[in-house]
């Protein structure tokens, strides 16, 4: 610490598999959350690493997407390296 001033280093997020696959697509997150049948704050959740899908959700996921973004990418995926 100088000057009483402690630095830290900030590590950038990890972009989630479901986002990069929004982006290709370009889908907003309403609509895919429209497409789901959850709301667009879960989604946003899920995408930040506020939330998880469950089970039946994230089987939806891996349907919708045609296997693009697989449960393996959902259920490892975390936030930070």
């Amino acid at each position: 610490m100088r000057g009483g001033v402690e630095s830290i280093t900030l590590r950038p997020m990890r972009t989630h598999p479901l986002e990069r696959y929004l982006a290709r697509e370009g889908e907003t997150q309403v609509e895919f959350a429209g497409r789901l049948g959850v709301s667009k704050q879960q989604v946003n959740n899920v995408l930040r690493g506020r939330a998880w899908f469950g089970r039946a959700v994230a089987n939806r996921v891996v349907e919708i997407t045609g296997g693009a973004v697989s449960l393996e990418k959902l259920m490892t995926w975390g936030p930070k390296d």
